[in-house]
Order: C-alpha cells, then sequence, then structure tokens
C-alpha cells in the first residue's frame, strides 16, 4: 500500500464523520501518500487527497456507496482493474474498482495535477454505475485506456455482463500504449526510493525527538559535563529558566486566543496534557466534596465548572423549588393581611403580616443569592 498507518487511520476516521453528517473540509482528508501508478503514467508521484463535497453529495444520488465501500477506495486507487482518459472532461482520469459495488461497476474519478504544481492530486469523485454499464467499448476503441491489469480488467467485466475482444488489450497504431501490471512492477522496482514512504514506523515527530534526548551516548561526555558545571556555577541554568519562564508567561498572556484557537485546530493538544487537566479537575472536585459542609454544597457548586454538571442541575433545580414556595407563601400572606386589614378584622390582618414576614425571612436563610432576590419580590 502507497500509505502509512497514521494517513490510513485519519482517512478511516475522516470518511466515518463525513457519513455522521459532518461539514466537508475545502482541504480534504488525505487517500494516499502517494501513488507508483500516477507516477508509471508520467504524473508527479505525490499524494492523493479528497474532495469531500462529492463524498456527501453522493450519499443521495449513490446510497451503495457506503462508508465501507469508501474505506476500500485507497486500495483500489493504488491496484485498479484499469484507468482511461476521461472522454468528458480533459486532464482527468477515470479508474475502475477491481471489485463490484451490488454488481455494478465502480468508477473513480482522479484530477492529477502536473510535475510543478503544489497541490495534490485529487480524488475528485467515486460512484458506482447502477442505471447503466460504462461504454468500456468506445473508450478502448477511441484510444482513452492508459493502463490494464490483464486479469483484473476482464474478470471486472465478466463480473457485470459485459466482454472484451481478444484484440482490445492490443497496442494499436495512433494510439497510447497500453501500460499493464508487468509496467508498474517495472516502475515500481526501478523508483526504490519511493519505497520508503511505506515504511510501517508510526512515531509521533516528539516521540522520536524523546527517544533522541533520552538515549545516553556510549562514550564518555567531559565536554558535556564540563559545559553543565559552568552553567550551574555562574547561574546562567537559573537565569535561563527564568527567561523562558517568564517568556512563556507573556506569550500565553499577550496572544490573542484566535490564534490560539488556529494552533490548536491545526496540531492538536497533546494527549499528556488533556490527562492532566483531567486529573486537576477531578481532584478538585473531590476536595470540594470533602472539605465544603454536605449542607452548603449547592450554593458553591455552580460556581465551579468542573463538578458534573448533572449534580448541578439537580441541586439548582431544588433550589429553585424552594425558592417558588417561599415566594407563593409570601405572597399569600400578604394579600391576606391586606384583605383582613381592610375588613377592619386586625388580629387576623396581623397574623398573616407575621406568617408573611417568616417567609420574607425564609429568603435570607436560602444560601447563594436568595436574599438579592427576595428584594426583587
Amino acid at each position: 500500500m502507497s500509505r502509512g498507518a497514521i494517513t490510513k487511520s485519519a482517512y478511516e476516521s475522516r470518511i466515518d464523520e463525513l457519513f455522521l453528517k459532518k461539514n466537508p473540509n475545502l482541504s480534504g482528508v488525505k487517500v494516499l501518500d502517494r501513488t507508483e501508478l500516477l507516477g508509471l503514467l508520467g504524473y508527479a508521484d505525490k499524494p492523493i487527497s479528497l474532495a469531500e463535497g462529492k463524498l456527501i453529495l453522493g450519499m443521495t444520488t449513490h446510497p451503495n456507496m457506503t462508508a465501507d465501500v469508501w474505506k476500500k477506495i485507497p486500495d483500489w486507487l493504488d491496484q485498479p482493474a484499469a484507468v482511461f482518459n476521461s472522454d468528458s472532461v480533459k486532464g482527468r482520469l477515470v479508474f475502475i474498482a477491481p471489485e463490484l459495488v451490488d454488481g455494478n461497476i465502480a468508477l473513480l474519478i482522479v484530477e492529477p495535477k502536473g510535475q510543478n504544481e503544489l497541490q495534490a492530486h485529487l480524488l475528485f469523485n467515486a460512484y458506482d454505475k447502477n442505471e447503466s454499464t460504462p461504454p468500456v467499448g468506445r473508450w478502448i476503441s477511441s484510444g482513452l485506456l492508459r493502463y490494464a491489469d490483464k486479469e483484473k480488467f476482464p474478470a471486472i467485466l465478466n463480473a457485470s455482463g459485459l466482454q472484451l475482444s481478444g484484440t482490445a488489450l492490443q497496442n494499436k497504431p495512433g494510439t497510447s500504449k497500453i501500460l499493464t501490471e508487468k509496467n508498474l512492477n517495472g516502475y515500481t522496482k526501478a523508483n526504490p526510493q519511493t519505497v520508503l514512504s511505506r515504511s510501517s514506523n508510526t512515531q509521533t515527530a516528539s516521540e522520536r525527538a524523546d527517544k533522541i534526548i533520552q538515549t545516553n551516548a556510549a562514550t564518555a561526555k567531559p565536554i558535556d559535563a564540563l559545559v553543565r558545571g559552568l552553567t550551574r556555577v555562574t547561574g546562567v541554568e537559573r537565569l535561563t529558566r527564568a527567561i523562558y519562564a517568564r517568556a512563556g508567561y507573556l506569550l500565553d498572556r499577550y496572544t490573542p486566543e484566535t490564534i490560539k484557537a488556529g494552533m490548536v485546530s491545526d496540531y492538536g493538544v497533546p494527549e499528556a496534557v488533556i490527562d492532566q487537566r483531567a486529573m486537576m479537575q477531578e481532584n478538585e472536585r473531590r476536595s470540594l466534596l470533602r472539605e465544603v459542609p454536605m449542607s452548603f454544597h449547592y450554593p458553591v457548586l455552580p460556581l465551579i465548572p468542573s463538578v458534573d454538571r448533572s449534580y448541578q442541575s439537580l441541586l439548582s433545580a431544588q433550589w429553585r423549588a424552594t425558592l417558588a414556595i417561599l415566594k407563593g407563601c409570601f405572597a399569600m400572606q400578604v394579600y391576606a393581611a391586606l384583605t383582613y386589614l381592610q375588613s377592619q378584622q386586625r388580629m387576623a390582618g396581623l397574623l398573616a403580616l407575621g406568617c408573611a414576614a417568616t417567609a420574607f425571612k425564609g429568603f435570607g436563610s436560602l444560601p447563594g443569592e436568595t436574599t438579592n432576590i427576595s428584594l426583587r419580590l
């Protein structure tokens, strides 16, 4: 395969995301790190990226192209049954997949880039011919066939109900030479440097750097020891550590949040940082629940984002229910007191006022900001 483990994992994860209705990216995911076949056909041996918008559109028009089918496409691009020049769009290539999709021939449309272009080759589209069979015979007679696997191509056509004549794959005067799997194997052997991208090493750059740093030298290091001693004696080591710490603080404080967000989006957050943050939040939550009395948990918890959200919602609901009851009692007693006083029943009115005062006092006994809320009734 012309892709590493990282490229394979990222591609398959992105296919799953797109089938979960994620928005397509303008710069699509990488399908292959490189392809010898395009190199054999005279194009630059560059990566192939996906036109993600076409995949989204094809979910409706070509329902047989499922996520599992799309995950096979890198293999099909690397070892297709045949490759034609497009008869409708100049410069594009039409790959015929070596497998059928629900009994139909699958076509992969690739838009190759020139040697001097910076962009990667583009997998423009992929679909199954569920309404009609491709005009393979006309394409061959028009001299559009560029590559054919002499075993896979006839087999895939026979499986779909098509047949080739005995001379269909022979080179004819006035047409481009039809390359085969033998030419591809020869090209691969003649360009061994391109196989380097097939390395199974999946270490990240930071992991490789850590490995180099932690590897001890096999010989003595007198110069390193001398320099380290001088830096400690002169205080240079302590000074540079303080400068680095201050520079890091200033950089973090004055860098705009949009730039920080962009850096995180492009390079991600190290897993060690995520784990450390999760551990810190869990320790804060446990420390809070251990130190704060239970009767005072709910006025404090909503102010701390590290506490479980479901627990906050439950406590907030309890607080609001209690507040609503006290509001109702206060309003009812005030109304009763006014009614009694208007009807000259002073004792009943004074008793109702006392009950209203008790309800009002209840607002102050609630924790948090209930006293401020009671003043707005």
